[in-house]
């Protein structure tokens, strides 16, 4: 069997944490679901009896050692009588319960208190305040029962069951208490074995020693970004990429207020052609009109001088 090496555990141990610690969660989860929604509460309700030979008033009120040796071994008589059928039927009669001899037999529970002719009747059930008349009925019960047997009212009711406020079954801190170690304990054996059957070599001391080889070199490993340099890394990405989305949105607008520009240009240079064709225009009608009227002006003196000459 190969040998483990504590240091290399423990620090396997201290890298898997976050695997305890998540499945210790997880335990702690499903046990607050199953005390509050899956366990059924359960209550208690006790009465304590005492076998006590009835004595007349002519005879000695102390009793004997003899009268308590057989009260004692009364006890184990009388707590098969509490659970006896004959007990039982009469108080799911009286109580008109839905339960039968059996199931309401295994919720009896019947102890003696030792060196003592103490009896003492524990009954459980889901309601308190059920558990308290059922245990009171079958101490009634038992009493009369026990007089028509023997004959005998050696039987005295001590303590009355009282109602109970919190179940006996449930105690939130020590069940969750319990449900954490659960987890802690599955959890590290989980790592446990993952570690044992983990066969990769993690260092160069692994190579030596397994491989029996001399290492000549290695490359280090790439340190892993702390979260606040993972974030300053990425605002300055961020902000690179506004800056250059903003250039090219400035580039666009330049390049749109170039196109307008050359319009406007272009526009203005039409214009201007325009109005100097125009211009040129009416400057030859008007050189054309003086040259009509010249011509005609020169024809006219001229008919004039030709009639005079006539």
């Amino acid at each position: 069997m190969e040998e483990l090496n504590l240091k290399d555990l423990l620090n396997y141990y201290l890298k898997k944490i976050p695997i305890i610690v998540a499945i210790t969660l997880l335990f702690l989860i499903l046990g607050y679901v199953y005390i509050e929604k899956i366990q059924i509460p359960m209550y208690h309700g006790t009465t304590t009896i005492i076998l006590v030979e009835k004595q007349d008033e002519d005879v000695s009120s102390d009793v004997t050692s003899n009268e308590l040796l057989i009260n004692e071994k009364l006890v184990a008589t009388y707590s098969q009588i509490v659970k006896s059928r004959r007990v039982l039927d009469q108080v799911i009669d009286d109580l008109k319960l839905k339960d039968t001899v059996n199931e309401l037999a295994e919720r009896i529970e019947v102890t003696s208190v030792s060196e003592t002719s103490i009896i003492k009747i524990t009954v459980s059930d889901r309601s308190n305040k059920r558990a308290v008349r059922i245990v009171n009925e079958i101490a009634d019960v038992f009493k009369n029962e026990v007089t028509e047997i023997y004959n005998l009212e050696n039987v005295s009711v001590v303590d009355e069951a009282i109602v109970e406020d919190s179940p006996y079954n449930v105690n939130v801190i020590k069940q969750m208490l319990i449900f954490a170690l659960v987890g802690i304990v599955l959890s590290c054996g989980i790592i446990f074995v993952m570690f044992y059957f983990d066969n990769t070599i993690k260092s160069k001391n692994e190579i030596e020693d397994k491989l029996k080889l001399a290492v000549l070199g290695e490359i280090p490993t790439a340190k892993k970004l702390t979260k606040n340099k993972r974030n300053l890394k990425r605002k300055k990405k961020i902000s690179n990429e506004d800056i250059r989305a903003k250039d090219i949105e400035n580039k666009a607008f330049d390049n749109i207020d170039n196109d307008i520009n050359l319009k406007k240009d272009i526009k203005d240079d039409t214009v201007n052609e325009e109005l100097s064709d125009n211009k040129t225009k009416k400057v030859a009608t008007k050189k054309k009109t003086t040259t009509k009227k010249t011509t005609t002006k020169k024809a006219t003196t001229k008919n004039k001088k030709d009639e005079g000459e006539e």
